[in-house]
């Protein structure tokens, strides 16, 4: 099936970006936070279903005078389908790796997305890796090295959990990216939220107890808050999709790291290193070769 290329707008979708890394940044450390309060399977719900709320009403806006059931009617299913179960693994993965892993190594490897995109584009559509795009995804990635200076606890088992997370989130961007040639940025969002909360809510049935024992108000108002910003990085994350190739824009998701470092210092009392320096420098460069070296004509099919 051929999908319609939408136009590039570069310039608006690298802020995008940038906001959903310090949002998933911002959510990662309130998950970390309830990590050993709460259970995974009820921080997930939690996330997708606070996040369902919040989109309600812009479903309704964009029903446009029809049934809201009718709007969400979909021919994208086998796309919507395959983005909603990524995207629940990605952050399945993502928020585990939080009670075992510092804030940073988790954020850096669940943001080894744009490492994978382009094997996921080839292997999925037979979209051609462009070789010269791994001179700035190599030198954003040594940064992130350098940023990690590397730390022993990003070589144990957690972490193969987190790299699974990057996987999982490169699956569910390069079909974000194909869904948006037909589908419109609520619906997108409200099956990748509506598929996360069902999947969430029969592991929560398995677990009852261990889910909701722990409950107060001040969880319930961190739970809510963690709700908010996924939400914030879902919109951010599909209208950036909507304007501009991931395979182009996504190095910038290693901004997370930063943001990250930043929360780590002001709530972990972590000291910055000179390395941290140096390698957020490298992150820029890279990011600023991988704009320089996208090509125009960037959707070369294998075998055609």
């Amino acid at each position: 099936m051929e999908y319609k290329r939408l136009p590039r707008k570069t310039a608006r979708a690298i802020p995008l970006v940038i906001g959903a890394s310090l949002f998933v940044a911002l959510m990662g450390a309130v998950v970390k936070f309830l990590s050993h309060q709460i259970t995974t399977e009820s921080l997930l719900f939690w996330r997708n279903t606070v996040s369902l709320i919040i989109l309600y009403p812009f479903i309704l806006r964009g029903a446009k005078g029809v049934r809201v059931a009718e709007s969400l009617k979909t021919k994208e299913w086998k796309l919507q389908l395959v983005r909603g179960i990524a995207s629940y693994f990605a952050v399945y993965f993502f928020f585990f790796s939080l009670k075992y892993l510092d804030l940073t190594d988790s954020v850096l490897l669940f943001n080894t997305i744009p490492i994978f995109i382009p094997i996921v584009a080839l292997l999925w559509k037979r979209i051609l890796i462009v070789h010269r795009l791994w001179w700035g995804i190599g030198t954003a990635f040594l940064g992130i090295i350098f940023v990690l200076n590397p730390t022993p606890s990003l070589f144990q088992p957690a972490s193969l959990i987190a790299l699974a997370s990057g996987i999982s989130g490169a699956i569910s961007l390069v079909s974000l990216r194909l869904a948006h040639s037909s589908e419109p940025i609520e619906r997108s969002m409200f099956y990748v939220f509506g598929i996360g909360a069902v999947i969430a809510a029969i592991w929560t049935f398995f677990t009852f107890e261990k889910s909701w024992e722990h409950l107060n108000m001040d969880i319930i108002a961190l739970l809510v808050l963690m709700g908010f910003l996924s939400f914030c990085y879902q919109s951010c994350m599909s209208w950036a999709a909507h304007y501009a190739p991931f395979r182009l824009v996504s190095t910038f998701l290693y901004c997370g790291v930063i943001f990250s470092i930043i929360l780590d210092t002001m709530i972990w009392k972590t000291p910055i290193e000179m390395s941290t320096m140096i390698g957020f420098a490298l992150i820029v460069i890279g990011a600023v070769l991988k704009l320089l070296l996208y090509p125009e004509d960037d959707y070369k099919i294998k075998g055609r």
